[in-house]
């Protein structure tokens, strides 16, 4: 039988320690400190296990990357063996996977007002921080007004477009964002293609970077006849 076994753990830095407990639960003497534990058991007979288990919160700035964890026990009985006194897990956190989408009219009418409708959402599994998707409004269109119509976020609207800004938008496409804009057709447009590009980008890692832009091409008609 081994006595006085101690458990230490110290945790990753970005782990918070949300709980640790032994099945059955109250076998160990736990001691939690900022970022890490460790677990004492009086007594352990020879052959037995006691599973510990921990629950973490992960910092979602650690998206991406791996995570290496060591946890090491000891004794005051002589151990015949120290070499599986310590054990190694690794992860890596998962990302999140931000999308954009963005729609607009097939043809503008030069004179007319037209508008587009942009999406943002995160459709990873971990969440994203500092989330900031903009539109640059192409030449010969005039801002009229953009409004989110759906969700929330910080709006930012300039003569040359619109920016959004989000601290944290959730996963699995759990807090979508829509932005509606209305611009103006300036007659120059007539018979030429208008290309819009909007993008997204975040502070945190993107497991797909292939949905951060969204364009909408619109044919400018002929200018309508002056009317007599």
């Amino acid at each position: 039988d081994a006595q006085n076994i101690t458990v230490t753990d110290v945790l990753p830095t970005g782990l918070t320690l949300v709980s640790v407990d032994s099945q059955p639960p109250g076998l160990f003497v736990l001691t939690t400190v900022t970022g890490s534990f460790s677990a004492y058991l009086p007594l352990l007979q020879a052959g037995a296990a006691v599973p510990l288990n921990l629950v973490v919160l992960v910092d979602p700035a650690l998206s991406g990357s791996t995570l290496t964890n060591v946890v090491s026990a000891t004794t005051t009985t002589p151990d015949a063996d120290l070499r599986n006194n310590t054990a190694t897990t690794s992860a890596t956190v998962l990302r999140s996977d931000l999308l954009i989408t963005k729609q607009g009219p097939a043809t503008m009418l030069p004179g007319a007002t037209a508008s587009y409708t942009l999406t943002i959402a995160n459709i990873g599994p971990s969440v994203a921080l500092n989330v900031t998707a903009t539109d640059v409004i192409p030449a010969g269109l005039i801002l009229i007004s953009a409004s989110i119509v759906s969700g929330t976020a910080n709006l930012n609207i300039s003569a040359s477009g619109v920016s959004v800004f989000k601290s944290v938008l959730l996963p699995n496409g759990a807090e979508p964002v829509v932005i509606v804009l209305v611009v103006a057709v300036d007659p120059s447009v007539a018979g030429t293609t208008i290309t819009n590009v909007a993008g997204i980008t975040a502070t945190t890692a993107d497991s797909n970077l292939n949905n951060n832009t969204a364009t909408a091409v619109s044919r400018g008609l002929a200018a309508p006849p002056p009317t007599l």
